[in-house]
């Protein structure tokens, strides 16, 4: 049942356009589980993420704007915080408008991590 939040702040570029993103996460101890011999701690992280940025593309003013979500599911051990699998899924959206078009674009990430034994 313990919760926690983190978020961050930061400029990444893409194609020359910063981007100026936001994602704020929440993680929760959802259980405790045995694994070939070891406790596992379980946990599960929820985020969401805003980007936006403004620019000039081919002397045109162009927008970009999106947000994305996503859920993730961990097992860590609890002796030293190693990753000992996860499982998720998250979604971006992202519009690129300028004045003559818009184009939508979608991102779906499936994110999978296992230890070998």
């Amino acid at each position: 049942g313990t919760a926690w939040d983190d978020s961050a702040s930061y400029v990444v570029c893409r194609d020359g356009i910063p981007l100026h993103a936001i994602v704020q996460r929440t993680f929760r101890v959802t259980g405790v589980e045995e694994r070939a011999g070891r406790l596992a701690l379980l946990l599960s992280r929820s985020s969401r993420t805003a980007i936006e940025a403004e620019t000039q593309l081919s002397g045109e003013a162009t927008s970009v704007s999106g947000s994305g979500t996503g859920e993730l599911s961990y097992a860590v051990d609890p002796g030293n915080g190693e990753i000992l699998s996860a499982r998720g899924i998250s979604v971006l959206d992202l519009v690129v408008q300028s004045r003559l078009r818009t184009q939508r674009v979608r991102q779906v990430s499936d994110t999978r991590v296992t230890r070998g034994a």
